[in-house]
């Protein structure tokens, strides 16, 4: 799943960039490769952002056909008041049925330069509401909100809608894996531009659905794996470095080994905790940089090149 504003990012779409013919087709070209990416990993559901919309209703339209993106949004209405795209589904994974629905963000639509007469947008509390309602009346046992709408309406949606098990955020640009309670909700906003792939996972105890948060000893596990990578690696600088460099090493091995030690603490105190019921873990993880070399991936970049009339992707070696 994915909480909207996925396919154009801030310095695709600057008010004072020159918007010609070059540009919109880089813009289609890059949504396309995302769009396929996204297809291929099997996505569920993608909320339309803001960002998303400047690419144009037609070619986001040509997305979903040609690719299979499954965007929605409950709120994203034309000037007649009918929706745009759909507002929710449902989807049953390992026998679980999940309701997922979508938001699109006024204050965000506003910041992208979309004139606004093109859409209306319904309150997204009331249409939290109403989408929470109508996916327990089709039998979703857990209900999930992706809502393109920033961090403080977020909150505000999940304060305000009860009823909704977990809400992903996105709009605001944070970078954390930490869950926060709202109201009846876990809410998260995992990091922007697709560098990470935050991973949440659900242990069912019996049939009971409502979740303690366990991710904490997994988030430090991780860490602390990052920071034995980095001590071994200066260990291994070590002995080819003099003067102030090897200072400055030193230093640094020194601050590793102190947060080393630190996470260890902490991870001792976590390991403590007894789950009483279910519960979710949610780790972010960077995405491997060996997928450029992937044969897949590099035909899929190579084709999004070829169409945006570039010699060569982009930031690939």
């Amino acid at each position: 799943m994915d909480a909207g504003n996925l396919l154009l990012y801030r310095k695709h779409y600057r008010p004072t960039m020159k918007v010609d013919d070059a540009t919109l087709k880089r813009r289609k070209a890059r949504a396309g490769v995302i769009a396929q990416a996204y297809s291929k990993l099997g996505a569920h559901a993608v909320a339309v952002g803001a960002t998303d919309l400047v690419l144009g209703l037609p070619v986001l339209q040509q997305l979903v056909r040609t690719h299979g993106l499954p965007l929605l949004s409950a709120n994203l209405q034309n000037s007649a008041g009918k929706l745009l795209f759909p507002a929710h589904k449902v989807v049953t994974v390992g026998g679980v049925k999940i309701g997922i629905f979508g938001l699109t963000g006024h204050k965000n639509i506003a910041r992208v330069k979309i004139d606004p007469k093109q859409f209306k947008l319904a309150d997204p509390i009331k249409t939290a509401q109403a989408q929470i309602k109508a996916l327990r009346a089709k039998g979703a046992q857990l209900v999930v909100g992706l809502a393109a709408v920033g961090h403080q309406v977020g909150r505000k949606v999940a304060e305000g809608a009860k009823g909704m098990d977990f809400l992903f955020v996105s709009g605001t640009g944070r970078h954390g894996e930490r869950a926060t309670r709202v109201g009846s909700a876990w809410m998260m906003e995992m990091s922007r531009e697709g560098k990470y792939i935050g991973h949440l996972s659900l242990y069912l105890k019996g049939s009971k659905l409502q979740f303690e948060d366990l991710s904490e000893r997994y988030q430090l596990a991780n860490r602390l794996k990052r920071i034995n990578k980095s001590i071994a690696g200066l260990q291994k600088r070590m002995g080819s470095i003099k003067g102030k460099s090897k200072e400055y090493m030193v230093r640094r091995m020194t601050n590793s080994k102190n947060s080393q030690e630190r996470m260890m603490i902490k991870m001792a105190k976590a390991n403590k905790v007894v789950p009483k019921g279910s519960f979710f873990t949610n780790v972010m993880e960077p995405v491997a940089l060996g997928l450029k070399r992937d044969p897949a991936i590099r035909a899929l970049i190579n084709k999004a090149t070829k169409d945006a009339g570039l010699k060569r992707p982009r930031g690939a070696n």
